[in-house]
């Protein structure tokens, strides 16, 4: 990566937020539903913590594009 591109920076900036956010999901899921899933493996139980992170971040950030976007004017 070269350390002067802002594109490549932004990206790397997006990617390292992404990671950090899943983190936060994973734990956060994990504490909440370890109990319910007391009965799935730990490979198991990581892999959904995985997913379910995975599809939150995905509308998190379809939502903030969303809420980014000018409203858009009525037509008549």
């Amino acid at each position: 990566m070269n350390e002067h591109d802002p594109d490549a920076l932004a990206k790397e900036a997006a990617q390292l937020a992404r990671e950090l956010r899943m983190e936060e999901i994973i734990d956060d899921a994990a504490r909440r539903l370890r109990g319910v899933c007391a009965h799935m493996s730990e490979a198991e139980f990581q892999g959904l913590m995985r997913e379910i992170a995975a599809i939150a971040v995905k509308y998190e950030a379809q939502a903030n594009l969303l809420a980014a976007r000018p409203p858009s004017r009525p037509t008549t």
